[in-house]
């Protein structure tokens, strides 16, 4: 019995779980074909919308290429009321158009064939289908007259273009005349540069007004070393007429200039303590030092020291373009002191001088020691000023008897000096020591 119960059972789920399925298979099949009835409605909406905007897409092509369609199309919705009614009832017909135009033309050629001229030419540019809807209604009017018209306007747009070609080739012109404005100023010494641009600011508002950009497209170690020295009122004016860029590099330049110069003047302070015979080595030659930088270093050293130093130079070459540089400088600077010219003075009083020792030890060299110790010994006791050079009335080098038996002696051999001193007193002989001694 059990046995059979559970058999009973067993039949009873499995025909359960087919009617589940049966049913859900029932449901299934009735939602796809909903589905199916849904996307042909889908299919079907969208072919309808298609259709719809390609009509419509159609209707406003034909609306604004044909007119006797959009004459149509807008006495239809004339009828329509409120605001579209009204829209397309003020809309002008073909026949209002031609009204329109017909009047224009009458107008037009009752002017003056300029003035008429002058009116079309403007509405040929604000609307050129316009205006050859007017010149073909004018034609059929005047033939002649529209064709005297048509002329003058022809000719109106040739002067345009010939404006715009000449106006095209000024431009040209100042361009190349600006980069050739440049280029000679680069070329040009720097002196010579500031004071052309100085004047011709001065005369020429033009020039002026150009400045800026000539220098913001020159060389830029041009364009700084002009706007270092030139005149602050100008160089103001410049750099107000630059953009903030453009400002901004080339005060970085004179800002470079300057910090040179500063450079170059702490040098001369160093080289004014130093022994000449260093100096000559170290800043009588461009081994180390350009022929401008050195000119920085002469140019703050004292007249003394400067003339003292070249005076020892042998290369005359270098001394004349040591001495060029500085007056440069000088100039550039606007100083007042001519401190080139005191130089080259300096310089020839020392050499002079030196010439005039050179001569004195050859003829004491061809003397018996003993005669020129005394004669030395003589001047060494003499501290009497025998010859100056003068710098602005004071004096900067200054000539003794004393200095001259220095002078002498320094340039003697040593074992000529030793006889010469053997031959002197004990005490002349050890104060001489002692001022040859001295550095």
């Amino acid at each position: 019995m059990e046995k059979a119960g559970k058999i009973k059972n067993e039949k009873s789920k499995q025909n359960i779980k087919k009617y589940r399925q049966n049913a859900e298979h029932a449901v299934n099949e009735k939602n796809n074909e909903e589905n199916k009835k849904k996307g042909k409605k889908r299919i079907v909406l969208i072919l309808v919308m298609i259709f719809i905007i390609i009509f419509l897409v159609s209707g406003v092509l034909i609306y604004f290429n044909n007119k006797t369609f959009k004459t149509k199309v807008n006495g239809a919705l004339s009828n329509v009321p409120e605001f579209i009614g009204s829209h397309f009832g003020d809309q002008p017909t073909e026949e209002n158009k031609e009204e329109m135009r017909k009047y224009m033309a009458n107008y037009y050629l009752s002017l003056e064939a300029d003035r008429a001229a002058d009116k079309l030419y403007v509405v040929k540019k604000d609307n050129e289908g316009l205006f050859n809807d007017i010149i073909k209604t004018m034609n059929d009017v005047s033939s002649a007259g529209t064709e005297s018209i048509l002329k003058l306007i022809r000719n109106m747009d040739l002067r345009k273009n010939s404006l715009s070609s000449i106006y095209d080739e000024i431009r040209k012109d100042e361009k190349s005349q600006l980069e050739d404005e440049i280029s000679r100023f680069e070329d040009m010494d720097t002196y010579l540069a500031i004071n052309e641009i100085e004047r011709r600011c001065k005369e020429d508002g033009d020039f002026a007004g150009k400045l800026p950009q000539m220098l913001k497209y020159m060389d830029e170690d041009k364009a700084g070393e002009i706007l270092y020295y030139i005149d602050e009122g100008i160089r103001n004016e410049i750099l107000s007429g630059l953009d903030q860029k453009s400002r901004g590099e080339l005060e970085s330049l004179m800002l470079k200039e300057e910090t040179d110069k500063n450079k170059y003047a702490d040098l001369s302070k160093l080289y004014e303590l130093r022994p000449v015979d260093v100096c000559v080595k170290e800043i009588g030659n461009t081994d180390t030092y350009s022929i401008e930088e050195l000119a920085d270093i002469y140019l703050n050293l004292s007249i003394k020291k400067s003339s003292d130093i070249l005076s020892r130079v042998e290369d005359e070459d270098f001394m004349k373009d040591i001495l060029s540089a500085v007056r440069k400088e000088e100039q550039l600077q606007r100083r007042e002191q001519n401190v080139a010219e005191k130089m080259s003075e300096g310089i020839k009083f020392i050499s002079e001088y030196n010439k005039k020792i050179d001569e004195l030890v050859e003829v004491y060299k061809k003397m018996d020691p003993s005669d020129v110790g005394n004669i030395l010994e003589s001047m060494m006791g003499n501290n009497k000023t025998v010859t100056k050079f003068e710098v602005d009335s004071t004096p900067v080098f200054e000539i003794s008897d004393s200095t001259i038996v220095l002078d002498v002696l320094g340039k003697m051999k040593k074992s000529a000096v030793s006889e010469i001193l053997g031959s002197m007193s004990a005490k002349n002989a050890a104060e001489l020591t002692q001022m040859l001694a001295k550095p």
